[in-house]
């Protein structure tokens, strides 16, 4: 039994020494070379124990996210696979949505409240330039967005990297809303 004891001790402290977590593999390597075996055998038998629990755990919380994404992607066809009028009047309704947030939020709020109607509009918006990316309010929707982080959130950083993908997505979109992303990325770029 003792030889069974040492050669499962060593070949888990000489072959797997990577799987195991560096406290327990020392407690086991001393165990190991002081001769107590049976303990170095132990202490390795109860962190594959805990190893493959936690694997086990691992695996089932990508099986649920493998589940959600595969749902979320199926959302997305379904809603992109509706007719362009459809899509259209969908965006708009959620537009009109947002830009009244924006617009409550400029006008009448001030301080959380109104930076919190700011993140629900930006939310709307969002909701447009992922479910209806060839609506015709997406191109600015996507621009509002950058617009209300980078001048009305103080948020400069986030407001540039709304521009970028602005830009990016929708190179051809109304000119004044271009110039005006490129000049707020001018601007973010000269300050930092």
């Amino acid at each position: 039994m003792k030889k069974i004891f040492s050669f499962l001790a060593a070949f888990f402290i000489l072959f797997f020494p990577n799987l195991i977590r560096s406290e327990n593999m020392q407690d086991a390597k001393e165990e190991y070379d002081s001769g107590n075996y049976k303990k170095a055998y132990d202490i390795l038998i109860l962190e594959y124990l805990s190893l493959k629990n936690e694997v086990s755990e691992k695996k089932q919380l990508l099986d649920a996210y493998r589940v959600e994404i595969q749902r979320m992607e199926d959302e997305q066809k379904s809603l992109r696979a509706r007719p362009a009028g459809v899509q259209n009047e969908e965006a708009e309704r959620i537009w009109k949505e947002g830009w009244s947030m924006q617009r409550t939020a400029i006008h009448e709020k001030s301080g959380k409240e109104r930076d919190q109607l700011l993140l629900d509009a930006i939310d709307s918006f969002r909701e447009i330039t992922l479910d209806y990316p060839d609506s015709a309010r997406a191109a600015e929707a996507q621009y509002r967005i950058g617009r209300l982080y980078y001048r009305y959130l103080g948020n400069k950083k986030k407001g540039y990297d709304e521009f970028q993908k602005f830009l990016q997505a929708y190179p051809y979109a109304d000119t004044d809303l271009i110039r005006d992303a490129n000049k707020c990325i001018t601007d973010y770029e000269k300050r930092n």
